[in-house]
């Protein structure tokens, strides 16, 4: 189409019509070869941009399932020393004495 478009344009140069179709054509064709590059440019993009955004979609599956799986190792870890968590300091010790004291 684009090399029909040109030649029609090279005829109408040479018979020295410069009006109707004949003028246009030359127009006509760098159009179609413009649209023809447009094409040639934007699919593979498309393709492109696709394929990125199916990677993004799975990666950020995977981040999110390592963070829920590090939440549950984190939820579950055990204190390792839970007597020093029961042991009562002296001064709460001499105080609950001083009160049972008191009440007696």
């Amino acid at each position: 189409m684009i090399k029909t478009f040109n030649q029609l344009s090279k005829l109408a140069e040479a018979g020295g019509g410069g009006q109707g179709v004949g003028g246009q054509a030359g127009a006509i064709g760098l159009a179609l070869f413009a649209t023809a590059l447009g094409l040639a440019t934007a699919i593979p993009l498309v393709f492109a941009h696709v394929m990125f955004k199916d990677w993004v979609f799975k990666f950020e599956v995977r981040m999110k399932s390592a963070a829920q799986k590090l939440l549950i190792l984190v939820q579950n870890i055990k204190p390792s020393a839970p007597a020093a968590t029961t042991q009562k300091s002296p001064a709460i010790t001499a105080a609950a004495a001083r009160h049972r004291a008191a009440i007696l």
